[in-house]
């Protein structure tokens, strides 16, 4: 066990994560470095293999591992007493949960394996290519002020817009990564980045007969992701680049060559099948809701399909009509723990969906108010693949869609599954058809993949369940690999803070410099009730090593009956650390049945002179309160 020295937050060396973890853990191998101006050094997650990148993997083996490749896992919380942050001294109010008589918070707690990486740059155009199918003339520009253009669309005219913005349809109809915009006074907040292909803004339908255009504005704001840049280089270049004369947070791209990085753009176009697909699922129908489950090898477009699949449901109805999402909303069962959409690496989450989905899932890790969608539950699973668990992964997936039948099923269901498609994972597929019973099933189908294919015809058939086979569209001169978007989604989850505006905001200070709050984890009125780690059983004094500076699901227990039967299970370790075990080897999974989970927490630092936790974590203080009770 290595012994480590802390100092006094006040006394603390502007460092970022990565640099003050490596000093914790004695690394001698990688020097505490700053950069030349005293900026602390980009702040990243690692790109190490699949089962351990961003969101650790469950411990896998009986041998011991090293104490950067542990998962710590859990912590309880009393009925009565609540859970209390109570802020450091001169910082922010006390942060409060209030548990009910009936439930109890649970921390599941993610090793945090940082280390640098290698920038990349992508290679320049080598000839211009044409991008937007526009032309910037007077009749079709009406407005290029400072902060926001106004344009006019005509018959088959698209436009390419890099970077930040809010869209608002003065006139006529237009189609955006499958929605259908009709005018409004609405805004639609837009994240455009390099990361992915660039969606094209496609004119509908005109104004009227006289007005043979459609009108948008687009207008810049600032949300502060830009500058997550200070903390990853994942997250520089990604963006339109600035312009001295008009310091917009977007571009307009006409050809390549107005973009003055030379990126490799590529077009999103759907295919035709894509398209005609959609329009189909996304029917009116009478009596039950539509429950449609999507599924293909990873980078085959599913996650893309699903999104405007999920747009193309909020925004089907009359488009003459007042742009206002269905009364129902869209329900998004998200199953796949590698690219969740509203949620970090590691979790299964049940979101009711109201707003169209405007942007990659790193530009909204959470949810804001002001959209009005919501994650109504989710799940950790502490890995970014079902592999290492399947029979937890399954019961997770039963869960949510109890609650969606219980409580949402007047809305229609979208079912986006892991990309893990061959072997154990063509299994776990098959039985999630059976158990999920969906009325249409999506297969992004790829050379290769017959024998697939065919046992997903047999399946089907069998439940008399239409199968549609759909031809994947992987992304080309993509920047960032699946790792670096894990990282990325991670980061940017880490990095939110709450606005007055209800709008997701990002803070980039590094997360050691961020003001943290202290969980109690001894005495009466204890905050964390218990540690656990998932996969092999460690020995009780490896705990403290385990869990410094290391991600946290926080989980609520919601019943006492299940609380009773972990109590007994609870011992305590030094320094008092309330440690939580199932069995003799092995600690196995919460009941998702009785538990779910809050959101992540970074654990900053043990204090264990007074029994605390520091912890850092974007989960607002109100959302916390309303959960728990």
């Amino acid at each position: 066990m290595v012994k480590r020295k802390r100092q006094e937050v006040k006394d603390s060396p502007q460092i970022s994560a990565v640099a003050a973890r490596r000093q914790l853990q004695g690394d001698s191998s990688q020097p505490l470095e700053t950069a030349e101006d005293g900026s602390p050094p980009p702040e990243t997650v690692s790109e190490g293999a699949e089962a351990s990148e961003n969101v650790p993997a469950k411990q896998q083996s009986t041998k011991w591992k090293r104490k950067d490749q542990m998962v710590p896992e859990t912590s309880v919380t009393q009925p009565d007493s609540g859970f209390t942050l109570e802020p450091l001294p001169g910082e922010v109010d006390q942060m409060s949960i209030e548990s009910s008589d009936q439930s109890v918070t649970i921390l599941i707690l993610f090793d945090l394996n940082l280390q640098e990486i290698r920038s990349r740059s992508a290679s320049p155009e080598t000839s211009t290519l044409q991008l937007s199918k526009f032309s910037p003339k007077k009749s079709s520009v009406i407005s290029d002020g400072e902060d926001e253009v106004v344009l006019r669309l005509r018959t088959d005219e698209t436009v390419l817009i890099l970077g930040q913005f809010d869209l608002t349809v003065h006139k006529g109809v237009v189609e955006f990564m499958g929605a259908i915009l009709p005018a409004g006074e609405r805004s639609y907040r837009t994240f455009v980045p390099s990361t992915h292909s660039v969606p094209p803004l496609r004119f509908v339908e005109a104004a009227s007969p006289k007005e043979n255009y459609a009108e948008v504005e687009i207008k810049a704001y600032k949300s502060g992701i830009r500058q997550l840049k200070r903390v990853s280089p994942k997250f520089g270049r990604i963006w339109n680049a600035k312009r001295e004369e008009k310091p917009r947070s977007f571009d307009i791209l006409f050809q390549s060559t107005d973009d003055p990085h030379r990126r490799p753009f590529t077009l999103l176009e759907l295919p035709t099948p894509w398209k005609t697909t959609m329009t189909q699922l996304s029917k009116t129908r009478n009596g039950p809701k539509p429950r449609t489950l999507i599924s293909g090898p990873k980078s085959s477009g599913k996650s893309t399909f699903c999104r405007h699949l999920i747009n193309h449901m909020l925004t089907r109805d009359d488009v003459k009509a007042s742009p206002k999402p269905p009364k129902q909303g869209v329900v998004l069962l998200d199953l796949d723990p590698g690219q969740p959409e509203f949620s970090p690496p590691g979790q299964l989450s049940l979101v009711h969906v109201w707003s169209p989905i405007f942007g990659p899932p790193f530009t909204h890790p959470a949810l804001a108010h002001a959209n009005r969608s919501r994650v109504v539950r989710g799940h950790t699973i502490a890995a970014t693949s079902p592999r290492d668990d399947p029979f937890h992964y399954q019961a997770c997936a039963a869960d949510l869609l109890r609650h969606y039948t219980k409580h949402l099923a007047s809305a229609p269901l979208v079912i986006n599954c892991a990309g893990w498609v061959l072997g154990m994972g063509l299994d776990i597929l098959h039985d999630l058809i059976r158990e999920l019973t969906p009325t249409s099933v999506v297969f992004m189908a790829d050379a290769g993949l017959a024998e697939v294919v065919e046992s997903l015809r047999t399946v089907t058939a069998k439940a008399s369940i239409p199968l549609h086979l759909l031809p994947s569209q992987p992304s080309v001169n993509r920047s960032r690999t699946s790792a670096d978007l894990r990282a990325m989604q991670t980061q940017s989850y880490f990095h939110l803070t709450e606005s007055g505006d209800r709008h997701l905001r990002w803070d980039p200070t590094p997360i050691m410099t961020m003001k943290p709050w202290r969980a109690s984890y001894a005495g009466d009125d204890r905050a964390i009730h218990g540690v656990m780690v998932l996969g092999d059983r460690l020995a009780p004094e490896q705990l403290p090593t385990i869990l410094d500076a290391s991600l946290a699901a926080l989980v609520l227990v919601e019943d006492s009956p299940q609380l009773s039967t972990l109590t007994p299970q609870i011992s305590s370790t030094p320094p008092s650390l309330p440690y939580l075990t199932t069995s003799s080897t092995s600690n196995q999974p919460l009941d998702p049945a009785h538990s779910r989970t809050l959101g992540l927490v970074y654990i900053r630092h043990i204090n264990g002179a007074k029994k605390i936790l520091e912890i850092i974590t974007p989960i607002p203080h109100g959302k916390l309160t309303r959960l728990a009770r």
